[in-house]
């Protein structure tokens, strides 16, 4: 099976250095909340390069990372040779009704390019979650795509790594096509398919997840016109049961992305 990202995960940790991955681990200990104590058990589908699990896993916790990528969970095994990985495509993942918490973020669910997938991944995120357990994903925004990426050319450099990107957006289909070079050599593309919030409610409600919160992942209230990328609450009970406790964690994390800007 060709790995799409068997170019990308060489570089793929100096080209986000920028990324405050710290804010993501803070976010989900306290989104983890709402989750019961006893046996917790935490898995994060696309981990890529580990960065959520081996944050997460410092701080204590059981958690354990997959994803399809062999080259990504490579260099995942690098940052930590003792995380528990797991090679694992997320519309089919190997568990059931195991875990409390599931995340999905750093827009992993938009790699997902045939209709169908979205329904099929929420549905197996479904099996591996308890009946108390809670799902916290990211999605990225059409607003995103368009003001940063379509018909785009231009030159990163982050821990000494030069990537020259060329996006390329297809309306019709909701697909951006990101082709990359790193240090002018090794052009690698990925695309990712931008998903409506309609496409995001129903495929939870077809998979038996309720929508707790859809909120600006910027801010964490709700979201706007400017919204460039979404981060998502789904419970499997009831909403209601979890709404009252939420508000008070939701203005926690408020507090702490107000202090980190």
């Amino acid at each position: 099976m060709h790995d799409t990202f068997s170019t990308l995960a060489r570089h793929y940790d100096a080209m986000m250095s920028h990324v405050d991955y710290e804010r993501w681990v803070a976010v989900s200990t306290l989104i983890a909340d709402l989750c019961p104590d006893e046996d917790f058990l935490h898995l994060d589908v696309g981990c890529g390069t580990g960065h959520l699990v081996h944050g997460l896993r410092d701080y204590g916790w059981r958690s354990i990372g997959a994803d399809l990528s062999l080259a990504m969970l490579h260099a995942a095994r690098n940052r930590g040779p003792e995380m528990p990985l797991v090679q694992a495509d997320m519309t089919a993942l190997p568990f059931k009704h195991g875990f409390h918490f599931v995340t999905c973020v750093f827009d992993s669910l938009n790699f997902l390019l045939k209709s169908g997938q979205l329904d099929e991944a929420m549905g197996a995120i479904r099996t591996a979650l308890t009946d108390h357990g809670i799902l916290y994903f990211d999605y990225i925004s059409e607003k995103l795509v368009t003001e940063h990426y379509a018909d785009q050319d231009w030159i990163d450099t982050n821990d000494g790594v030069e990537t020259r990107w060329k996006g390329v957006y297809d309306e019709e289909e909701k697909v951006i096509a990101n082709t990359i070079w790193f240090d002018g050599k090794e052009p690698t593309t990925v695309k990712e398919r931008v998903y409506g919030d309609d496409e995001i409610e129903a495929a939870l409600n077809h998979a038996g997840l309720n929508l707790l919160a859809r909120l600006d992942t910027t801010t964490w209230a709700e979201p706007t016109r400017e919204t460039l990328r979404y981060d998502v609450i789904a419970c499997v009970r009831p909403p209601e049961e979890l709404e009252k406790e939420f508000r008070y964690i939701q203005q926690d994390i408020q507090i702490l992305l107000a202090e980190s800007d």
